[in-house]
């Protein structure tokens, strides 16, 4: 598995990824984004919104249904960029019990208040946090 900027990704792949994904946020995706490639096909999509210095959010997390089994190598994926990014925290909403259950696996805290997420509110899901160092 392979994480790309998706500014540096093949436009023939990105247009395809796209199409089959339209709930995706193009813009954004292209502008800040990742897409995680698999045998040379796009299979899914992130982006890492900076909260401060240091610390980021993941948004936009995306995985194609075939490569579901792989996203808990995704975002151990994502926390090894993190890492060589000097970050220190990443910030995850949630929507979903199967996401909840792999972010307690991989060692991530609920949170249930924290003055950094004031500025994002979310109405349903559950914030988690990782620290990185």
């Amino acid at each position: 598995m392979n994480l790309i900027p998706a500014k540096n990704a093949s436009e023939e792949n990105m247009a395809q990824f796209l199409k089959q994904n339209r709930d995706i946020d193009e813009v954004a995706l292209r502008a800040d984004g990742y897409v995680t490639e698999v045998d040379a096909r796009l299979v899914g999509c992130f982006i890492l919104e900076p909260i401060t210095e240091r610390t980021y959010m993941l948004k936009q997390l995306y995985m194609t249904n075939t490569e579901l089994l792989k996203l808990p190598a995704l975002i151990e994926a994502i926390l090894v960029l993190l890492k060589d990014m000097h970050a220190s925290k990443l910030f995850i909403n949630s929507h979903q019990t199967m996401l909840d259950i792999i972010l307690s696996a991989l060692r991530f805290y609920p949170q249930s208040e924290c003055e950094l997420l004031e500025n994002y509110p979310s109405n349903n899901g559950k914030w988690w946090s990782y620290q990185l160092v």
